[in-house]
């Protein structure tokens, strides 16, 4: 242990931090404007003032903070906010800019004076730190990302396809410039991509991990609703193209890559900087090859990790919905429920509910008093017994008005019995429906129901997590062992499988499968 440093006064000792010491980084002051307790005045003006920099590079005066603050939260926010909180008692601006000051987060400085007026002013300008302006970019731009979905995504798989055929043919006729063009927005637009890909995998993982919350489960339901639109209606429907436009770009020769480089670097540019952009070129190529080619590429991982998350995202939610932030007790409910269906009448049911909830009808009060009289004796000739007068001051009181009468459910569970029979119709439709396309491959199914679509993820999830043998095929049994099935892979040439749902389509591998049921 570090001994203590004494000061110059008489009884005060100062800690000597050893991790200052030892030169390791701490504190970011410059980001303490995120983390204070009323933070979102000092978030209001670092926006101000990084949205200034696109328009000046001298920084804002403090005579028009004002103003700018007003319009910036007009816009964003609306003019309650401006009325309520941007006053200039308030806002106590002068203080905060201080305290920004000696955060680091902003820069201050004095304007020149060229008149007699300006003497009398306030010529204090204010800047942001290049590490703060960083900072704030980085902040906005991750509050974006969580619901935004950039054009370049949207538009990547079209636009990959689209390059990549422009650039085979350029390298093909020595057009070493539009080859550097064209391979340029190839490189931008899959870097896209990969963030999006990226961006999507972290929230999963997160969704996915400890004990279900409504916050995850519309996370992930919304990450579920972007999958579809970026991956499932472009990716899937570009990747044979793009998969083969990949495999040309791999035969180009290093003359050609050393050539283009050359074009991007310009003929002075050294050798180790000319190595180096061969290399990222060369590189791009592979992971192009690596997200589009083969049966186990980027993109359809990235599909199969989408698709189980479904059936995780649907346990979540069923467990959120019986848990309803308590202890479960759904199973013991359910069966209640059962045997008041089987009841006899109302009144065999009431006595069911009496006996399980311990709601009986109310009693009355028996005293054992000293001088009560004998058993058998009548009411009217027996003397009366003595109520204490706690009880009788502060006891409970009968409510006035008629007894409640007990509810009539026959209906109730008329409606559900009629339901109940009705999902058990459409289940025992939905398993002849599947056993009819047993043998068959994905591709050649026709259009399916709700309650087909829902029994067809639950087999197809039971048989990717089966037994896979040796001939790439896996199989598996339902957990109630009432459905054996096998999963036959596509062939290497297939092209994936498009499922017709009332709701929509699903886009997934071409396989077959073989059901059995007992």
């Amino acid at each position: 242990m570090l001994p203590r440093q004494r000061g110059s006064h008489a009884g005060s000792a100062v800690e000597v931090d050893a991790w200052a010491l030892a030169g390791l980084p701490g504190r970011v002051r410059f980001a303490s404007y995120l983390t204070v307790r009323n933070s979102a005045p000092y978030r209001l003006i670092v926006d101000v003032l990084l949205e200034a920099q696109a328009r000046s590079l001298t920084g804002v005066a403090r005579v028009d903070l004002p103003r700018l603050l007003r319009e910036h939260a007009a816009e964003r926010y609306g003019e309650g906010v401006v009325d309520g909180l941007l006053r200039e008692d308030a806002l106590e601006l002068d203080q905060k800019m201080t305290q920004l000051f000696k955060w680091g987060t902003v820069e201050s400085w004095q304007d020149r004076a060229e008149l007699e007026t300006d003497f009398l002013r306030n010529r204090e300008r204010y800047q942001l730190t290049q590490q703060a302006a960083e900072l704030h970019r980085f902040v906005v731009a991750q509050e974006q990302a969580q619901h935004d979905t950039s054009t370049s995504v949207l538009l990547g798989p079209a636009l990959i396809a689209k390059h990549v055929e422009e650039f085979c043919s350029a390298v093909l006729g020595r057009d070493h410039e539009t080859a550097d063009t064209a391979w340029a927005q190839v490189q931008l637009t899959l870097s896209d991509m990969q963030r999006a890909a990226h961006r999507w995998q972290s929230a999963m993982a997160h969704g996915l991990s400890g004990a279900p919350s409504a916050d995850k489960i519309e996370s992930l339901t919304t990450l579920l609703r972007n999958y579809v639109d970026v991956w499932g209606a472009s990716v899937d429907l570009h990747t044979p193209a793009i998969g083969a436009l990949a495999l040309r770009v791999t035969e180009v020769d290093a003359d050609s890559w050393r050539a283009i480089a050359l074009h991007r670097l310009g003929a002075e540019a050294p050798d180790d900087v000319l190595a180096d952009a061969v290399r990222e070129l060369t590189d791009a190529s592979l992971t192009l090859k690596a997200w589009f080619c083969g049966r186990d590429n980027e993109s359809r991982r990235l599909r199969r990790q989408v698709r189980d998350a479904v059936p995780d995202v649907l346990r979540s939610h069923r467990t959120l919905l019986s848990l309803g932030g308590a202890v479960s007790r759904r199973a013991e409910v359910l069966s209640l429920a059962g045997e008041l269906e089987r009841a006899e009448d109302d009144h065999a049911a009431w006595s069911l509910w009496q006996r399980a909830t311990g709601l009986y009808q109310p009693v009355h009060l028996i005293l054992n008093a000293p001088d009560a009289a004998p058993a058998g004796s009548s009411f009217w000739e027996a003397p009366p017994a003595a109520v204490d007068r706690r009880l009788r001051a502060r006891g409970h009181q009968a409510l006035k008005g008629t007894p409640g009468r007990i509810p009539d459910l026959s209906q109730a569970r008329a409606v559900a019995r009629s339901k109940a029979a009705q999902a058990r119709r459409e289940l025992a439709e939905a398993e002849e429906g599947i056993l009819r396309r047993s043998g068959q491959p994905l591709s050649m199914w026709d259009e399916l129901t709700d309650a087909e679509g829902a029994l067809l993820w639950e087999l197809l999830s039971t048989a990717r997590a089966g037994t896979r043998h040796s001939d790439g095929s896996r199989s598996a049994s339902t957990e109630d062992a009432r459905w054996q099935i096998r999963m036959v892979p596509a062939p290497e040439a297939a092209s994936s499988a498009i499922i017709q749902l009332p709701e929509g389509v699903v886009v997934l591998d071409d396989v077959t499968l073989e059901f059995e049921r007992e």
